[in-house]
């Protein structure tokens, strides 16, 4: 799994796990969440949650702080599958990742 941060399109290392490094192990009905939190992603770039939500306004709020989420399962007998990836952004406003739907989901697992 890679989990691309960017705060103002400049990349933030989330760290293991979300930087693809790390394997994760899933065994089927399995349920696994991870988290990383949004203030160490800010500090990052010299960024504060305070300044981010003065900054916060229409026009740059898809770009603030984002997220292109990038999964691949492989099998035992390594058979991969990616998923489509998908950008999220960080509204400061309502304090929530929201899915961004206005992009194609396939360019962005290409270019990561």
């Amino acid at each position: 799994m890679w989990a691309d941060f960017k705060v103002y399109e400049h990349s933030v290392d989330p760290g293991d796990p979300y930087n693809g490094t790390n394997t994760w192990i899933l065994f089927p009905q399995q349920m696994n969440q991870g988290w990383c939190t949004i203030e160490d992603l800010l500090a990052k770039q010299g960024k504060t949650i305070l300044q981010m939500t003065n900054e916060y306004s229409d026009q740059n709020r898809l770009v603030q702080l984002t997220c292109d989420l990038r999964i691949e399962f492989r099998d035992e007998h390594n058979n991969s599958r990616k998923l489509p990836s998908r950008r999220h952004y960080f509204s400061f406003r309502d304090w929530s990742w929201t899915p961004d739907l206005s992009r194609k989901d396939d360019d962005l697992w290409e270019k990561g």
